[in-house]
């Protein structure tokens, strides 16, 4: 049997990206990502738990990523939780979970941190919507 390893986020990045090249010239751009609960207990009282993932992203993602996302910018991201380890300068092994991403997509762009960014907006253009429909067109519909 085959396994799955599936991360699906959708959140808000917390700092500025930042782009990196390899040795190879490969870009890298690691950023962290929040996530967050809501709920209300028993009491009445709301609560709110953030969750802070790493997300790191290549080659042209990255690039786009780095150019057109800040602090505060809402990404929905799909990709593979991979874990790696180092030594600190005390000596001490530390370990990190980071998700490793296939698909970046950008829900809003951060003005403050890129003021030359155009704000997203919805066409104002109305789906052109035949005035009637008839048995015989459902023939080419999809599914």
């Amino acid at each position: 049997m085959s396994s799955v390893n599936r991360v699906i986020l959708l959140g808000n990045i917390g700092k500025p990206p930042e782009l990196k090249h390899g040795q190879s010239g490969v870009a890298s751009c690691r950023f962290s990502l929040a996530t967050s609960d809501r709920w209300v207990d028993q009491d009445g009282q709301k609560h709110v738990k953030t969750e802070w993932h790493q997300v790191v992203a290549f080659r042209k993602q990255a690039e786009n990523v780095a150019k057109y996302c800040g602090k505060g910018s809402k990404v929905y991201v799909e990709g593979r939780l991979t874990t790696r380890s180092w030594e600190d300068q005390q000596g001490q092994k530390r370990y990190s979970a980071d998700v490793i991403a296939d698909v970046v997509k950008f829900l809003s762009a951060a003005q403050e941190e890129n003021p030359g960014l155009e704000p997203r907006t919805r066409s104002s253009r109305q789906p052109e919507v035949p005035a009637q429909m008839g048995d015989q067109d459902l023939g080419n519909v999809p599914f």
